[in-house]
């Protein structure tokens, strides 16, 4: 992958590393859905019909250097 975003920095011009993940950092941003509230989930009829998985991060930081949660509802 670093040989790919050489090549790309080569073909862009870009001879500041900054500039070029700046502009990767644009693009990423422009392609992930917006945000919004959380939707309630239907009742299942039978036991892990539906399971739903998200991350939550920037939380205050644990003592083992945590700041994430990872949240499982079945």
């Amino acid at each position: 992958m670093l040989i790919e975003l050489r090549k790309l920095r080569v073909g862009l011009g870009m001879d500041d590393q900054g500039a070029l993940l700046a502009t990767l950092y644009q693009v990423k941003v422009e392609r992930q859905k917006p945000s919004g509230l959380l939707q309630p989930l239907p009742i299942p009829e039978w036991k892990s019909e539906h399971i739903t998985m998200d991350f939550v991060f920037k939380l205050l930081r644990t003592q083992s250097k945590h700041d994430g949660v990872w949240v499982i509802v079945d």
